[in-house]
Parts: C-alpha cells; sequence; structure tokens
C-alpha cells in the first residue's frame, strides 16, 4: 500500500455535526434558550401595550361619535 493510498483512507468523506453534552455545552444553551425566550417576553408584552393603547383610542372615538349623534338628534329633534 502506497502512503497516498494509506492517507486516503482517512480522507473525510462526509461531514457530521455533533453537539457535545458537558455540562459547559448545557449551561451555554440554557443561557441562549433563556435570553430568547426573555426576548419573547419582551415583544410579546410590548404587542399587548400596542393593542391595549390602541383599544383606548377607538373606545375614545366611539364615545366621540355617540356624543356627537346624540347632540346632532337634539339639533334634529329642536327643527
Amino acid at each position: 500500500m502506497t502512503d497516498e493510498e494509506f492517507m486516503k483512507q482517512f480522507e473525510i468523506k462526509e461531514s457530521v455535526t455533533v453537539e457535545g453534552i458537558t455540562a459547559d455545552y448545557v449551561w451555554y444553551n440554557s443561557e441562549l434558550l433563556t435570553n430568547k425566550m426573555s426576548s419573547w417576553v419582551h415583544e410579546f408584552k410590548r404587542v399587548v401595550k400596542v393593542m391595549e393603547n390602541r383599544h383606548e383610542e377607538h373606545l375614545e372615538i366611539i364615545k366621540q361619535l355617540l356624543a356627537e349623534n346624540n347632540e346632532l338628534k337634539r339639533k334634529v329633534k329642536k327643527k
């Protein structure tokens, strides 16, 4: 067997990703997941706050429209 043939045995033929299972690996990934979840919570709270603000604005608009409608009805009755 030539040196070239011998070395060809050790040639990488495919790529395989292997994830470790050390304590450092677990803590590192748990920290990543914790950060992502915190980010999701922050984003969810932001969306809820925007929805609540829009809802309050819509209720105020409805209140104004009802008052305006009542005023117009009152004016029509006077005539």
